[in-house]
């Protein structure tokens, strides 16, 4: 056996999230050397449009950083839901994890003036 060289595999972790609506949905993203201009987003399938999209922030991108952030934005009702979450990089695309968006289901109620009205979340 002749030893060629080493190889070293870069990006995310796999991960699980959750997200609750109403909320800022921002994700920590572990990883090795995740290169700069890397995206992580959210969607039904990865490879097709996305629900959210956000470029992954590291503090020492290319450089041995263990982790970075994304920012996905405010989640709103009608959002809830099971998502994969998509690395991209180079114009290749990967399931690295799964989102799950989660919270109380929108609702309308009627009440009546003056009557006691009960509505149960």
């Amino acid at each position: 056996i002749v030893e060629l060289g080493h190889l070293e595999v870069v990006g995310p972790y796999d991960m699980a999230a959750v997200c609750i609506v109403t909320t800022d949905c921002s994700l920590e993203v572990p990883g090795f050397r995740t290169p700069v201009g890397s995206r992580l987003s959210a969607s039904s399938t990865c490879g097709g449009t996305a629900w959210r999209d956000a470029i992954v922030q590291t503090s020492e991108a290319l450089s041995g950083a263990e982790s970075g952030t994304a920012d996905l934005g405010t989640v709103i009702f009608g959002d809830m839901g099971q998502y994969q979450l998509c690395w991209q990089v180079g114009g290749h695309v990967m399931v690295v994890g799964v989102l799950d968006v989660v919270g109380p289901e929108a609702e309308e109620h009627d009440c009546t003036m003056g009557l006691s009205c009960v509505v149960t979340v």
